[in-house]
């Protein structure tokens, strides 16, 4: 019976929940090899969607993947193109002069050819003409990208469970002597104990799994004279002490839970946030394979991320990102204006209005050091994004990632293969 609830479960999750294969799929891949720059990158890409999950028999594998094509080329590409050109288009036709039927041809060609999700195509510019869509990874084949590149490192299992233990890793870095963030309490999956237990001082608190990415189920709560409330990660409120024991009890079924206190915003940033929510900074890391002093790391993308309040329809929290000068930490004006709605451009122009030619993120020197000598435990990873909290008592590192988006860095800095 539990073998075939999981096999329930694995054709949900593949063949309908699923949008689209594990990378770049397209007809391309059948053409000869001309010795271009182009099919380097065309062999790049295929290598990375061949290199798609090994746990599954090959065989099985390649019917996912040609159902998954199959109804993204011949419905899903048509309708999600369509909603993409219909949402940014009327914005680029205004501020580039580039006529939605020309829009609508690009989005549609590269959603076909290689099943590039429309919405991407936007965000990294690859309507234009000029743009060269094979430079850049995609979220779908993001994970296989950082495989790839950590695989000559002689990439372990050791290195990518332990940034995925957050416990454990916190035990380790603080043991090296890096700022990290004190766990009050771990708690084993399925454990009855009570949440109130850790708030007796009125002191708000941050839930979250031990592993995992990307907050889910994550929840902070605070003690309040009608009892509990709190606020999910991703916006809905808690209103109530049923709503919270609700989360609560739902977050240790799905696994070890971490609690933590709430960080506070240092002051020099907390004006640029709406709200008490912390603000992240994300430095990402990579390994310098021309040094062998021990320190062969460096700085290869960082950012603000400002909450600026949350959605009124449905709580969904709204951010302002911010790129950084990884030389000394200065915060730097970025607005993708055109491709947003207006009162995302109004919450942008607040941020940028106030920045100064001395805007910086506080201690900035220490946590550049802490985080590349964090990089330093994993020699075998190539690139790690680490978040950071400022707090009034000094920056506090969250965690680390070792399979962290590349959207923003790309939307920055152009595309991640260029130049390979």
């Amino acid at each position: 019976m539990r073998f075939l609830r999981q096999g329930l479960r694995f054709l949900r999750r593949e063949l309908v929940s699923r949008p689209l294969p594990h990378g770049l799929l397209g007809w391309h891949y059948l053409e000869p090899d001309s010795g271009s720059g182009r099919d380097g990158h065309i062999l790049l890409h295929r290598q990375l969607w061949w290199s798609g999950p090994r746990r599954w028999p090959r065989v099985l594998w390649l019917l996912v993947e040609l159902w998954l094509w199959l109804r993204w080329v011949g419905f899903d590409a048509w309708r999600a193109s369509w909603r993409a050109v219909r949402h940014f288009g009327p914005r680029v036709r205004t501020s580039e002069s580039i006529r939605l039927r020309q829009q609508a041809w690009r989005v549609l060609s590269l959603s076909l050819a290689w099943c590039i999700p429309p919405s991407e195509v936007y965000r990294l510019r690859l309507y234009r003409k000029s743009a060269r869509p094979l430079d850049y990874v995609f979220e779908h084949e993001v994970a296989a990208y950082h495989r790839w590149r950590s695989r000559p490192l002689g990439l372990t299992s050791t290195s990518l469970t332990l940034l995925q233990d957050k416990l454990a890793l916190a035990t380790e870095l603080t043991a090296a002597g890096l700022p990290m963030v004190p766990t009050l309490a771990c708690l084993p999956r399925g454990q009855s104990a009570e949440l109130g237990d850790w708030l007796e001082e009125q002191v708000p608190v941050f839930c979250k799994t031990r592993s995992g990415s990307a907050a889910v189920g994550a929840f902070t709560a605070w003690q309040e004279p009608r009892g509990l409330c709190g606020r999910m990660f991703d916006g809905r409120s808690l209103k109530t002490p049923a709503a919270v024991e609700q989360a609560w009890r739902r977050l240790l079924n799905q696994d070890d839970v971490l609690v933590q206190p709430r960080l506070k915003n240092h002051p020099d940033l907390q004006a640029l946030a709406v709200g008490d929510d912390a603000i992240t900074v994300r430095f990402i890391s990579q390994r310098n394979g021309s040094r062998h002093d021990g320190r062969g790391s460096e700085c290869l993308n960082a950012t603000l991320e400002i909450p600026a309040g949350h959605d009124p329809r449905n709580g969904c929290p709204y951010y302002v990102i911010l790129p950084i000068d990884a030389a000394g930490g200065r915060l730097l004006q970025w607005s993708h204006d055109d491709l947003i709605e207006e009162e995302a451009r109004r919450r942008d122009a607040r941020v940028n209005a106030m920045l100064t030619p001395e805007s910086v993120v506080p201690e900035w020197t220490r946590l550049a050091d802490c985080s590349l000598l964090a990089h330093q435990r994993f020699p075998d990873v190539w690139g790690i994004a680490w978040d950071w909290v400022v707090t009034p008592e000094g920056p506090q590192l969250l965690e680390g990632n070792s399979s962290w988006s590349a959207t923003t860095l790309q939307m920055l800095s152009g595309g991640l293969l260029a130049g390979q």
